[in-house]
């Protein structure tokens, strides 16, 4: 069964460290259309209910927020057993305290308390990522050149404060016996939980997005653009909407203006973009390898592997 028979919506989200900077995209796979949602606040028990009571059948929710930690963290990491997966272990750092108050000096960075803000200055990242006892990024993240989720600020692209308003929510939601998501890929593969008319939560990554939605042909390695100038956030789209594989299989974009007004919606339209030709064109989602124990994985990267 291929993934266009799979997956019925595409949610993505651009997930920013308060509701007040999310943006959501909707693709319907069955009518082409893609359509910008907006509701405030957008939390995470906000998408999961839009995708319960406003949709039907399966629904595949992409974040570009981290779901998944290293490996070599997680082994160490306070209430971790051999055994447990990472969805497992993260509603046990409920008992700790301080584990995410980002820590601002090096001295205060322990497994109990990860998260940390790169100090202005030379050398500031290297101080706090040599005195960690784990690995600074995980695979997918150094073979993407993505940045790593324990750092909330302090450089550019940093993706832990909204990571780690995600897992405030999350760990939340998951011991819940009657929860109506899954996470992947901790409970499964992607096109197998899809199958089940249910909801799935998956980790996506804007610049393999761009690459995907914006490539004459598929595999397309992640691309870099400028989104925080409108410039080019309105040349992205115009390359886009002219973009064969639109035409060819009729899809419908937003108006212009309201995806390219900001970059979050901007991240949130070429993710659903992107998603949504990987499904029409029976195209792989999943092409990185994957760790189902601590790491995660990461939807669409096709072509950025390296070996």
């Amino acid at each position: 069964m291929s993934s266009s028979d799979t997956w019925r919506h595409i949610l993505c989200a651009d997930w920013a460290k308060g509701p007040a900077k999310r943006a959501v995209c909707h693709a319907d796979v069955q009518t082409r259309r893609l359509e910008l949602v907006e509701r405030f606040p957008w939390t995470l028990a906000a998408l999961l209910d839009f995708a319960e009571t406003e949709l039907d059948g399966s629904v595949l929710i992409g974040i570009d927020a981290v779901i998944g930690v290293q490996e070599s963290y997680l082994r160490q990491a306070p209430g971790w057993r051999e055994g447990m997966t990472f969805l497992d272990w993260l509603p046990t750092t409920q008992t700790l305290p301080h584990f995410f108050e980002a820590a601002t000096e090096v001295a205060q960075l322990a497994a109990e308390r990860p998260f940390f803000a790169v100090p202005t200055g030379v050398g500031g990242r290297r101080r706090f990522e040599q005195a960690a006892t784990w690995e600074p990024r995980r695979r997918v993240e150094e073979a993407l050149g993505g940045n790593p989720v324990f750092i909330v600020r302090g450089i550019p692209g940093s993706v832990g404060s909204a990571s780690l308003e995600l897992w405030r929510e999350l760990r939340k939601l998951l011991p819940d016996p009657q929860r109506r998501f899954r996470v992947w890929p901790f409970e499964g593969d992607l096109d197998a939980l899809g199958q089940t008319d249910g909801i799935v939560l998956a980790e996506g990554y804007p610049k393999a997005a761009y690459g995907t939605a914006l490539a004459s042909v598929l595999p397309a390695a992640p691309r870099k653009l400028s989104k925080s100038r409108r410039e080019a956030r309105d040349a992205a789209f115009d390359a886009l909407s002219s973009s064969p594989w639109i035409d060819d299989y009729n899809v419908q974009l937003p108006e212009r203006e309201a995806v390219t007004s900001d970059d979050d919606r901007f991240d949130a339209t070429l993710m659903a973009a992107a998603w949504l030709r990987c499904v029409l064109q029976g195209h792989p989602l999943v092409a990185q390898p994957v760790d189902r124990e601590a790491e995660g994985g990461i939807v669409d990267t096709s072509g950025s592997h390296r070996s």
